[in-house]
């Protein structure tokens, strides 16, 4: 996504899908934004687009109740934290001596950065006991046939991932969710529901 001059309409663009790095859609907004450029917009949570320090730095009026696609739990700071983050998060706190804000907009990428930290170890904590389970030395064959029989992970990040031999996917449920200027933060706009394969 590069940022070049346009017409106020964009040339005919009126919406744009930014599948790009965040400090990109920060340059893109910023450009647009100078040029009175102002396209819909529609994200998804890949390469965090959807952690709000990203998004809290977007051109002032670019992202205005922007809709976004999340399979992971962006949003969850203004309702309420489900009991994996919140084990996560005090896990974490014991450990550093840190403590994490609670609140929106999320100060730092701490936050993000610890509920997906502990979704990767328990997976691979729940990986290395299935391999494991019949006392065998693991293998990268047996660690690869272990993940694929995790189904209905329950994460503090993404909220249920399941794998299979022919399915690396991960992600199994999203919702939507959608910006909000005035806190500045993500907030859940829908309820989750199985994403289509």
């Amino acid at each position: 996504m590069a940022a070049r001059e346009v017409g106020p309409s964009g040339d005919g663009v009126d919406m744009v899908i930014p599948i790009v790095g965040s400090s990109s859609i920060i340059n893109f907004t910023a450009a647009a934004a100078e040029q009175g450029y102002n396209p819909g917009y529609i994200d998804t949570d890949w390469a965090s687009h959807l952690a709000d320090v990203a998004t809290a730095a977007y051109a002032p009026g670019q992202y205005t109740d922007v809709p976004a696609l999340a399979s992971v739990r962006a949003g969850d700071l203004s309702v309420g934290l489900t009991p994996e983050a919140e084990e996560c998060l005090a896990n974490y706190e014991d450990f550093s001596g840190k403590t994490i804000p609670r609140t929106t907009p999320e100060q730092s990428g701490e936050y993000t950065n610890t509920l997906i930290t502990c979704d990767l170890a328990n997976l691979l904590v729940a990986a290395l006991e299935i391999a494991t389970e019949s006392g065998e030395e693991v293998t990268q064959e047996s660690l690869q046939a272990a993940i694929e029989q995790i189904t209905d992970f329950h994460g503090a990040y993404w909220d249920t991932i399941s794998y299979s031999p022919d399915d690396h996917s991960g992600a199994k449920t999203g919702r939507q969710v959608r910006w909000n200027p005035d806190c500045p933060c993500w907030e859940p706009d829908g309820e989750w529901a199985p994403l289509p394969l």
